[in-house]
């Protein structure tokens, strides 16, 4: 029988959703509950980590980033839409907590800028490099930043619609260029 492992920044990153889990408040958790929750030392987060809010943004560019990623060839970029949203939902509660922070470094600064560049090279490898241009940049940061606000919304209202169908409304409020880009 095959035996798991898992990676020390997944330890560190399943201590923080734990911790969070555990109706601990975002801001109020210290690298040391992280640690501490796993059986880690601090040496070995800062290994991996330079604080918690880079925690945040790998597991963000995990669970809504990778899936974004695969649209440059193995999936539909309305099917990693729908990915995300489905992966966002099953982690509703940590993504409500982490997403109460809108202080420096906080998930909601570092989001809009992550997806339009995944955005950009998903663009580039579908051979669409010649749409890329200002305008397309403006609509990229313009649709995201709507994302975003939506997606908080979605989230703070405890997901009332499924993700299938909020991803497929995202899809539908797309501006026609980017559309036309991401080939939909």
């Amino acid at each position: 029988m095959a035996v798991s492992r898992i990676s020390t920044r997944q330890l560190l990153a399943h201590s923080l959703e734990d911790l969070i889990a555990s109706h601990h408040p975002f801001e109020k958790i210290l690298v040391s509950d992280i640690t501490d929750n796993c059986g880690l030392s601090r040496k070995s987060f800062y290994n991996y980590f330079k604080d918690k809010f880079e925690v945040v943004t790998w597991i963000y560019s995990n669970d809504m980033a990778e899936p974004i990623r695969k649209a440059a060839g193995e999936i539909t970029w309305a099917e990693a839409t729908r990915l995300s949203f489905e992966r966002i939902y099953s982690k509703k509660d940590f993504y409500s907590s982490v997403l109460k922070y809108n202080n420096q470094n906080s998930l909601r600064e570092f989001v809009v800028p992550n997806i339009v560049d995944e955005c950009i090279n998903v663009i580039r490898h579908s051979g669409n490099s010649d749409q890329i241009d200002e305008n397309l940049i403006f609509s990229l940061n313009f649709y995201f930043a709507g994302v975003v606000y939506s997606a908080v919304q979605w989230i703070e209202n405890e997901c009332r619609i499924s993700p299938d169908l909020f991803s497929h409304q995202l899809i539908l409020s797309m501006p026609d260029n980017v559309a036309k880009a991401l080939n939909l």
